[in-house]
């Protein structure tokens, strides 16, 4: 009997596929389809990866690239709940491994020359069921929030670019925009959690 692809194999292929020169278009095609290949052949996910915080929902680090060049996490949302309108300035995969997630993509309609504010109007709402892969790739598709819009948990797993230890939010209603830092449950100190909004 073979074994499950899991998030060994997954991070085995990103490795072995992925090097400095790749273009992020090459990025997002590849983890796009070895994390639908992943989540279609069998995951695991370990009690290690599924630590919960409170708040909406919990990062956990699931394989940080040696060569910088890719973060793999799990996400944990509570039910009936959302992230802030935000954004990564990088490129990037989500999978939904259990449940079901809403993606809310937006396009930012100002000129950016005010600092601290951003106009941002929302574009499309996808679902996202099981098995599904949705992408980021700045600037056209970056600026999104997440929601669960289940009465269970769900779990999604994001690939990143780069290390994601911050992210710019956005408020639509007073068209502000500010910065919070982000951190992993399951390496309590290893990245400040604290917030600031300008």
């Amino acid at each position: 009997m073979a074994a499950a692809y899991g998030i060994e194999g997954y991070c085995r292929d990103l490795t072995r596929l992925i090097g400095p020169d790749t273009p992020a278009e090459k990025c997002v095609e590849i983890a796009r389809e070895r994390c639908a290949s992943m989540l279609k052949r069998g995951l695991d996910l370990r009690d290690e990866f599924k630590v919960v915080v409170p708040g909406q929902y919990s990062r956990n680090l699931v394989h940080r690239d040696p060569r910088g060049l890719f973060v793999v996490i799990a996400l944990l949302w509570k039910p009936e709940t959302a992230s802030a309108i935000h954004d990564h300035t990088t490129w990037g995969v989500m999978g939904t491994y259990e449940s079901a997630i809403e993606c809310t993509n937006y396009d930012r309609v100002d000129d950016g020359s005010t600092p601290g504010m951003a106009q941002v109007r929302e574009r499309e709402v996808i679902p996202s069921g099981e098995g599904n892969v949705e992408i980021v790739l700045p600037p056209r598709v970056d600026i999104h929030r997440m929601r669960n819009p289940t009465k269970r948990r769900t779990i999604t797993i994001h690939t990143y670019g780069r290390e994601v230890d911050a992210c710019n939010v956005y408020d639509p209603a007073t068209c502000r925009m500010g910065t919070v830092s982000l951190r992993y449950a399951n390496r309590p100190g290893e990245i400040p959690g604290a917030s600031r909004i300008g």
